[in-house]
């Protein structure tokens, strides 16, 4: 996986961590990135990615949707360089994954840390 899949990856995880969080959460995830969707289609902006997103966003559970953002294979390594969901990501959240990308938070094996702290959603938000 080179540096910006494994970017997009970790991304795609604090994502589904918040999909798989509560039925709720997920709802609103999902509207979001069809609302990103839907104005870039205003603008004529579509790509044949976003119309697989728009197939699976409309036709999966919230689960298989989790499933494919954490997902390592290459078909959905491809689904996720056509996301157009990382803006519900908060701010600060995604600050810290983009860090963590770039070898900045590191564990004690020199791997990035994903802990479920560095991926939760701060409180203030």
């Amino acid at each position: 996986m080179n540096p910006s899949d494994k970017t997009r990856h970790l991304l795609a995880l604090a994502i589904a961590q918040r999909i798989r969080k509560n039925p709720e959460e997920a709802r609103e995830v999902i509207r979001i990135i069809l609302s990103n969707i839907a104005k870039l289609s205003d603008k004529k902006l579509n790509t044949e990615g976003d119309a697989e997103w728009l197939t699976i966003l409309n036709t999966q559970s919230p689960e298989e949707i989790a499933d494919i953002l954490e997902n390592e294979s290459d078909e959905c390594q491809r689904l996720r360089s056509n996301l157009r969901g990382y803006s519900v990501i908060p701010d600060a959240q995604r600050l810290t994954i983009l860090q963590m990308a770039n070898g900045l938070c590191l564990d004690d094996t020199g791997h990035p840390s994903l802990e479920a702290e560095d991926l939760e959603q701060p409180a203030d938000k």
